[in-house]
């Protein structure tokens, strides 16, 4: 009995061998300059359209969603609205920083045009009429994040 059960066994086939996977531990998230170059080219955008009062401010440290954030006032609800349609139009030179498409879905609070936010990936552009700038404070809010300078 013993021998016939031996052949039965050998006849089957081997199961291939299993490779455990090994997880690294995990690492810091890094900013790349891309993210950085972007936000700067956010503002530059912003101040061609008479945005006033830029500010960056790199969140990356304290969120995982988005690496900066571009705050900016514009005068009136059809200024603000100027400035995001921005985005949309110059798509192609924010392709090269590597962002999302930006359309209308990307962009909460179009319409009333008080606080618009413009999701770019790595940078989220927040514009503010001047009252609900003074009345949100972000930059407060966000106070542990560090600004960053432009020249």
């Amino acid at each position: 009995m013993k021998k016939t059960l031996k052949k039965k066994l050998s006849g089957k086939k081997k199961s291939p061998v299993r490779k455990v996977a090994v997880k690294a531990a995990p690492r810091k998230r890094q900013i790349s300059d891309s993210a950085r170059d972007l936000a700067l080219f956010c503002a530059d955008l912003i101040e061609a359209k008479r945005g006033f009062d830029v500010t960056i401010l790199n969140v990356s440290k304290d969120l995982q969603i988005t690496d900066y954030f571009v705050i900016c006032s514009g005068r009136n609800k059809k200024q603000n609205q100027a400035i995001a349609y921005t985005f949309l139009d110059n798509y192609s030179k924010l392709a090269k920083y590597g962002c999302s498409k930006p359309s209308y879905n990307s962009m909460q609070g179009f319409e009333e045009g008080q606080w618009i936010v413009v999701d770019l990936g790595a940078v989220v552009v927040h514009i503010f009429s001047e009252q609900l700038r003074q009345y949100y404070d972000l930059e407060f809010l966000w106070s542990s994040a560090p600004k960053v300078k432009r020249k």
